[in-house]
C-alpha cells in the first residue's frame, strides 16, 4: 500500500503540475491530456473564485502522484445565486491507479468541505476513464 500525504499545493509545484498533466493522458480511442502551458496556476481563475489544488504525493519518494482540484463558483440554482463547487481534474500516475488514492483524495475533499463554502459539488467522470477501472 502506497505511503501517501496529500496536501494543497502552491506555485512552487507549478512545473511539476504541469509535468505531471503532460504525462498522463485520459486513456480511450482519442487520448486526451489537461495541459496547462505556461503555467498551471495561471487559468485557476476561469474555474470560479476559489481554488484549491490538491495534490498526492508518495512520502517515499518525495514525489508528485496525482493532482485533483476544488473550485467554487457562484451559479443560478432555482433561482437564486448560490455558491456551487466542481471537483475535476483528476489526474493519477499509472501506478497509482488501484482505487485506494482517489478514495484518500476524496477523503482529504471532505476535510476540506468543512469551511461550509457551498452545500454541493459537481463532477464529470468520463465513460471509460482508467483512473476509476479498478474502483
Amino acid at each position: 500500500m502506497p505511503n501517501l500525504e496529500y496536501y494543497l499545493g502552491t506555485e512552487k509545484e507549478d512545473a511539476s503540475l504541469r509535468s505531471l498533466l503532460r504525462n498522463i493522458p485520459m486513456d480511450g480511442m482519442i487520448k486526451l491530456t489537461f495541459e496547462r502551458e505556461p503555467s498551471f496556476f495561471g487559468v485557476r481563475h476561469l474555474e470560479g473564485s476559489f481554488n484549491q489544488t490538491i495534490i498526492g504525493s508518495d512520502k517515499k519518494t518525495d514525489t508528485i502522484v496525482g493532482i485533483s482540484n476544488r473550485s467554487i463558483r457562484d451559479l443560478y440554482i432555482n433561482g437564486s445565486v448560490q455558491p456551487v463547487g466542481y471537483l475535476g481534474l483528476m489526474r493519477i500516475k499509472k501506478e497509482f491507479q488501484t482505487g485506494f488514492p482517489a478514495i484518500r483524495g476524496y477523503q482529504f475533499f471532505k476535510k476540506l468541505h468543512q469551511d461550509n463554502r457551498t452545500k454541493f459539488y459537481l463532477t464529470s467522470i468520463a465513460f471509460h476513464n482508467n483512473i476509476y477501472a479498478n474502483c
